[in-house]
């Protein structure tokens, strides 16, 4: 079985796909060719132990997330980058378990970047979440939510 992480982040792509922009370029890696805009991809970045709420029988986790959502349009790019940010958010926000997959998660911010180094102008648009879960110690594929 696969470790909780990827269980989580898979989860997170599943919940993504086929919003209305994105439809299903939904990537759960980081190392995709971005070859197809608009795209999203999902990332776990960061994975702390919470060891003041953590017990002998269940480890606390605090995961970080990072949803990458790319767009490339002659006109209106920004706009373009916000719609695909709402309807991330919207989706993030109608499943805070993500299926059970985690105790909670939420946004914690939204970094926006552009490049006109391209024949149109690209955004990028990097949402964190911040994700709670827990495992056994001795079971880290088995989610203890």
């Amino acid at each position: 079985m696969a470790h909780a992480r990827q269980q989580i982040r898979e989860q997170l792509a599943a919940t993504l796909t086929g919003l209305t922009t994105t439809a299903s370029r939904v990537y759960d890696t980081r190392l995709y060719a971005y070859d197809t805009l608009p795209c999203l991809t999902v990332y776990a970045d960061k994975d702390t132990v919470d060891e003041e709420k953590s017990q002998a029988g269940k480890h606390w986790h605090d995961l970080a997330l990072r949803v990458e959502a790319r767009a490339k349009a002659k006109d209106s790019v920004e706009d373009t980058i916000d719609t695909i940010c709402a309807e991330i958010e919207a989706a993030i926000y109608a499943d805070t378990k993500l299926n059970g997959t985690v105790l909670d998660v939420f946004i914690a911010d939204t970094q926006i970047e552009y490049s006109v180094e391209q024949d149109q102008p690209i955004a990028l648009a990097t949402l964190t979440l911040n994700a709670t879960y827990r495992v056994a110690p001795s079971a880290p594929t088995v989610l203890a939510n």
